[in-house]
């Protein structure tokens, strides 16, 4: 089985908001007459936003030898069931109907595609996946030799 690998990143849009806001602090703080305290402030706040960002977009999507992971959660390969592989307008009306309670989401807005997984664990109260990503069928195919390579058919319920 080939090992799958993605690194989920960052948009642009999410880069510009990253040094905006600090900014922004800055000059809110600029009102206390202290341009020390501004640029205190907003050292601060930037040292928390990057931190919150890189941890955000260095998550990696994995399909291990016995398993699929998103970030901190995985998924045991044999508790994959059926494996479905969407386009970018597809995309978007399947995370538009299919969220909900069942349904654990990892969604990246600037990933054109993505893949839904069907939970086939009676103990998971999560009855699916929907994963973004860059590699849509790439990522679906990884998943489909996970499942093979551990000898487990796709159409159990």
């Amino acid at each position: 089985m080939t090992p799958y690998l993605e690194r989920r990143g960052s948009s642009i849009a999410g880069v510009i908001i990253g040094i905006l806001i600090p900014l922004t602090v800055w000059w809110a703080c600029l009102s206390t007459d202290s341009l020390a305290f501004a640029w205190g402030c907003a050292v601060v706040t930037a040292a928390g936003v990057w931190t919150l960002m890189f941890r955000r977009a260095s998550e990696a999507v994995r399909v291990t030898g016995s398993a699929f992971h998103v970030g901190n959660a995985h998924l045991e390969g044999r508790w994959i069931g059926h494996i479905e592989s969407y386009s970018s307008s597809e995309w978007k009306d399947v995370v538009r109907a299919g969220g909900g309670h069942r349904v654990w989401l990892s969604d990246r807005s600037f990933h054109p595609g993505g893949v839904r997984i069907e939970v086939t664990d009676p103990d998971d109260p999560v009855g699916s996946w929907l994963v973004s990503s860059r590699n849509s069928l790439a990522l679906a195919e990884a998943l489909h030799e996970l499942v093979q390579a551990n000898g487990i058919s796709e159409d159990r319920n």
